[in-house]
């Protein structure tokens, strides 16, 4: 959806994996993945390329104790056609990710602590 969308996490139950794809760029708000509590944290990383530089690269950590989304906005946070992620709850407060975006300009955290 280009207009973007916000998807809550049910409460985490250890082994329960969701897996986000954009089949289209965001235009407008962002593609955002959300906890479903100020407690409940997002831990792991996502490799990010600028899709405007063959050559550039970044890794973007979320610290599984402040972070709660990834919010990707259509360019320097991600939100591009091709996007992949995986969350899979590890525990009762920690979703585990891990997955790969595109972005384009100077490249910046996706990673989001509301």
């Amino acid at each position: 959806r280009a207009a973007g969308v916000v998807y809550t996490l049910p409460p985490p139950v250890v082994g329960m994996t969701f897996e986000f794809l954009a089949t289209v760029a965001v235009t407008s708000n962002a593609y955002k993945v959300i906890t479903n509590a100020a407690t409940v944290f997002l831990v792991g990383s996502v490799i990010m390329g600028d899709v405007t530089i063959a050559t550039s690269g970044d890794v973007f950590e979320a610290n599984g104790t402040t972070h709660v989304a990834i919010s990707e906005d259509g360019a320097t946070k991600g939100g591009l056609l091709g996007d992949h992620f995986v969350v899979t709850a590890i525990s009762a407060t920690q979703w585990a990710i891990h997955g790969v975006l595109h972005g384009a300009g100077t490249l910046a955290d996706p990673f989001a602590t509301s």
